[in-house]
């Protein structure tokens, strides 16, 4: 065995150590997650759940509450784009109904300037102060918008005409 090299180290000879994988008495090997991590783990996910919950249904209550103020005001201006020419323009109270849902009271009351009253000439145009204001039942009970306008009608035809601009 001459011409065969003979391999020397200097380290000792390795052993391996097979470990059973039933754990000894006393030792603590990891297994997942325990009773305790998972009831925190079901509290944070329904706290999370919870707000994520209550800020969906905020939202859209507020989008819902939008829709109906939208319509309100097309109601609302509608009529006011409409006032006095359909009928006569005169001081009082009105009431009415767009829909079963939307329904509105319109209030005419003459109107003049504070520098009107000092002056002594009479005005050629006549001024009324319109007030209206829709009303209806939203999701959060009874809801109201309110629009204020001037009219201006020339003075012959003030109190019982079609209306001016």
């Amino acid at each position: 065995m001459r011409g065969a090299p003979v391999m020397r180290s200097a380290h000792r000879p390795v052993r391996l150590v097979l470990q059973s994988r039933v754990p000894r008495p006393g030792s603590r090997l990891p297994r997942g997650f325990g009773l305790l991590e998972l009831v925190a783990a079901l509290a944070l996910f329904a706290v999370a759940s919870a707000v994520l919950y209550g800020t969906l249904a905020a939202s859209l209550h507020g989008g819902q509450r939008a829709v109906e103020i939208s319509a309100a005001t097309l109601w609302g201006e509608s009529l006011l784009d409409t006032l006095g020419t359909d009928a006569p323009l005169r001081p009082g109270v009105r009431e009415g109904r767009f829909d079963a849902r939307y329904r509105w009271r319109l209030t005419v009351a003459p109107w003049q300037p504070p520098q009107a009253a000092a002056s002594p000439l009479p005005s050629p145009i006549a001024l009324y102060r319109v007030d209206l204001e829709v009303l209806w039942d939203g999701a959060a009970g009874p809801q109201r918008i309110r629009f204020g306008t001037l009219r201006a009608l020339t003075a012959p035809a003030a109190g019982a005409v079609g209306g001016g601009p």
